[in-house]
């Protein structure tokens, strides 16, 4: 049995491994894809995880695995068609494409969902991982992103189309451009994916792959006349001359060109919120799906190690604005961001410290980020910026310390920096936003141990916490009902223990007085 388990887990492993191999989709199915992708490489460690450990899996797990196994090996040969296949086949049959696509989709997920994770020996940072993946699938689910019209109803007209005296250049350019077939090795490999397919259909074409064919060998004529030079590099010398550094002129209107320059490297997009990287390339900010999946995030983290004060705020705003997406915030904790994003809290110039706060709270609503925040030593700066005087980071100080305060060691941490004094302080004088997380991150500290309610009740919070319920924002208002039942239940729990003290002492005393009140007469006969 524990070899089966090995088996079948390994090529769980083995089927992520081969996906997460695939380097690169085409244009018509990029987004979809690469984001699918990405939400199955997440399923490694639960994977590992579950190879490691001694237990046995129920049966009703091992079921759901081999669905799941099965589900992967569908899903690689979906993606390895979008990485390798024609180009220009999967913008005609884009609709059959992506019924494939959602059907894989909803697999996987009923595979998924069919795991007991309570019942697998995994960590609880592993079960949130997995957790978080099954609700994307579930955000996903019959959903695809609109198809470019354009490009399709081009390749169509072109398609339909035998008379090569009808041919538009703008269109032929325009397809040439969106299909990525520029140059003699992009063409190469869109007529040798024709070919394979071709032979995977038993040989005979049919019309379909010979229309396909002849509507590659109309491109391919045109980018011949546009460029005679098929050989020099694709970026130089292979694009027509719209897409080049040149304007173009059409009768007596000039087109003008963007610089390649003003574009972003990865989504060839004019930039409108550009950030240098370490390769000191320039990257648009709000491609944050295109930077994660080009590999960027290591740079940018490199940067914001060993960059200038200002190099560094710029990554630190660059991750803050990526990590507002919910499946980055996994891949940017991954790649060591959270330790300098705390170094940079401590020791940046106000706007440095702005960023940083802002990414990690992003960071830190995943909860498995939580923790690498907490080691990094993110507890003390934040306390520090609480009491330090004109500072203007307590309102960003007290947001990650009420989202720290939920997990175990971020309490932990939180306590011990004597935190308590100064929520107190919060809680009677903060701004409303302020008193809030102030009352959310006692409610925790609260939470089993009272040692801390004591100290809270000693410092006067009883009174604030009463305005707060009554006055406080409707957040506000829960988290101090929360404290002042604990409070109340802990006044009582003292006076219950302070009645039971001097009956205690009381009792001791009641006896003695008994018995030298005894008559004579009882101790003689006591004596007799």
């Amino acid at each position: 049995m524990e070899e089966e388990k090995g088996v079948l887990v390994q090529s769980l492993i083995d089927a992520v491994n081969q996906i997460a191999s695939i380097s690169d989709y085409r244009c018509s199915v990029k987004k979809e894809y690469f984001n699918l992708a990405r939400r199955l490489k997440l399923l490694t460690p639960m994977f590992e995880e579950i190879r490691e450990s001694k237990e046995q899996i129920p049966e009703e797990t091992v079921k759901a695995l081999l669905s799941l196994e099965e589900a992967l090996i569908s899903t690689k040969e979906l993606l390895s068609f979008g990485s390798e296949g024609s180009k220009i086949y999967l913008v005609l049959e884009r609709e059959q494409i992506m019924h494939k696509f959602l059907e894989v989709t909803a697999q996987l997920e009923q595979a998924l969902r069919g795991i007991s994770y309570e019942n697998l020996d995994i960590s609880d940072e592993v079960k949130e991982q997995v957790e978080l993946v099954l609700a994307q699938f579930r955000r996903a689910k019959g959903r695809v992103d609109a198809p470019d019209l354009e490009l399709y109803e081009d390749l169509l007209s072109l398609y339909n189309k035998s008379d090569d005296a009808e041919l538009d250049p703008d269109v032929l350019r325009r397809l040439a451009k969106k299909l990525q077939l520029v140059g003699i090795a992009e063409l190469t490999q869109e007529s040798l994916a024709l070919h394979e397919m071709v032979s995977a259909s038993g040989g005979d074409p049919g019309e379909t792959f010979e229309k396909m064919s002849s509507l590659l060998k109309k491109i391919k004529d045109f980018i011949q006349t546009e460029n005679p030079n098929l050989d020099a590099p694709a970026r130089e010398k292979n694009l027509p001359p719209s897409s080049s550094g040149q304007a173009t002129t059409d009768g007596n209107r000039k087109t003008p060109v963007i610089p390649d320059d003003f574009r972003c490297p990865i989504s060839l997009e004019l930039m409108k919120d550009p950030v240098i990287v370490s390769t000191g390339q320039l990257l648009n900010v709000n491609n944050k799906g295109s930077i994660i999946s080009s590999g960027a995030v290591p740079g940018i983290v490199q940067v914001l190690k060993k960059g200038s004060m200002e190099a560094r705020e710029n990554a630190a705003a660059t991750l803050f604005s990526l990590s507002v997406v919910d499946e980055n915030k996994v891949t940017i904790g991954a790649s060591g961001a959270i330790p300098p994003l705390v170094v940079l809290l401590s020791e940046g110039t106000q706007r440095g410290k702005k960023d940083a706060a802002t990414a990690l709270f992003n960071l830190c609503i995943y909860q498995g980020n939580k923790g690498k925040a907490v080691r990094a030593g993110v507890v003390p700066i934040l306390m520090r910026l609480l009491t330090e005087p004109g500072g203007g980071m307590v309102d960003e100080a007290l947001a990650i310390l009420a989202i720290l305060a939920s997990h175990p060691e971020g309490k932990s941490a939180i306590g011990a920096a004597e935190a308590v004094p100064v929520l107190v302080g919060v809680i009677g004088n903060g701004s409303p936003r302020n008193r809030e997380n102030g009352a959310a991150v006692l409610v925790h500290l609260c939470s089993g141990d009272q040692q801390h309610l004591a100290e809270a009740q000693e410092l006067g919070v009883m009174g604030p916490l009463v305005d707060l319920a009554q006055n406080g924002t409707d957040r506000g208002k829960r988290k101090a009902a929360q404290l002042l039942e604990r409070m109340n239940r802990f006044v009582e729990q003292q006076k219950l223990a302070q009645v039971q003290a001097e009956a205690e002492v009381q009792q001791p005393q009641s006896q003695s007085q008994t018995q030298q009140r005894r008559p004579p007469s009882v101790e003689n006969a006591i004596e007799g």
